[in-house]
């Protein structure tokens, strides 16, 4: 910050590495701000990042694009993907949630494809922060050729919602063995894998590229995955 430009700094802001933070008391009523530490996913990403400068291997380290720099929306992935092996059992490992998510664990995503009605069938199931089962049923329509972006229409007083939210898959490993997906706008995102847990490395490999996808770090949590579950055409997962 010493050798920063003057008017390039805001005047009283907590800073850590070159940019402000959120303040702990702010604003009227303490209406702005909530915390002065990180999230436990900015922490992985910190802790990673000083490993690798440490061990000579800064090139691993990638910073946070400028927003604009960014593209508007999210971009979906170039290449293409083969929807049979996309379908099945997805974990979630880290996500930024949506309403219902928030505080939630064991959350899994399953997608079955539907021949006849061409789309797929998606159910997003977790364990509320209660401890009672949650669910959310949705079918997704493919929209472009190479099958990373749907249209999702979600189940709400006993028929499908006609909102077709955006839905891009940013991210498929080759083996399929992660992915990223989120909403355009880049306001919600889930890091998945075909497995509850993934070795380290491959875990701060997929919080870095969704960093540089452009979502906000400081929104993304870790996702708590303690239940066993079945296969997808098994009985309902038990504890």
């Amino acid at each position: 910050l010493a050798a920063a430009p003057g008017e390039q700094l805001q005047s009283g802001e907590f800073y850590l590495d070159r940019s402000v933070q959120p303040k702990h008391i702010a604003g009227a009523f303490f209406s702005e701000g909530s915390f002065t530490k990180n999230t436990e996913v900015e922490v992985d990403l910190m802790c990673a990042n000083l490993q690798s400068a440490a061990n000579g291997r800064a090139d691993e380290v990638v910073a946070a694009p400028a927003a604009a720099a960014l593209p508007a929306q999210l971009p979906p992935q170039e290449a293409p993907i083969e929807l049979p092996r996309f379908m099945g059992r997805w974990y979630v490992l880290a996500c930024i949630p949506s309403y219902p998510e928030k505080g939630a664990s064991n959350s899994v995503e399953d997608y079955v494809w539907e021949e006849a009605e061409q789309r797929v069938a998606i159910t997003f199931s977790y364990t509320k922060p209660n401890g009672s089962a949650g669910e959310i049923l949705q079918r997704g329509t493919i929209s472009n050729e190479a099958k990373t972006k749907w249209a999702v229409c979600p189940k709400a007083l006993g028929g499908y919602v006609p909102l077709n939210i955006g839905y891009t898959i940013a991210h498929c490993a080759p083996d399929y063995s992660t992915t990223i997906v989120g909403l355009p706008d880049r306001s919600n995102a889930w890091i998945m894998a075909r497995e509850p847990a993934v070795p380290r490395e491959k875990y701060v490999e997929e919080l870095r590229r969704c960093q540089a996808l452009g979502f906000d770090m400081s929104k993304v949590v870790r996702v708590r995955q303690d239940r066993v579950y079945r296969d997808v055409d098994g009985p309902e997962p038990e504890p």
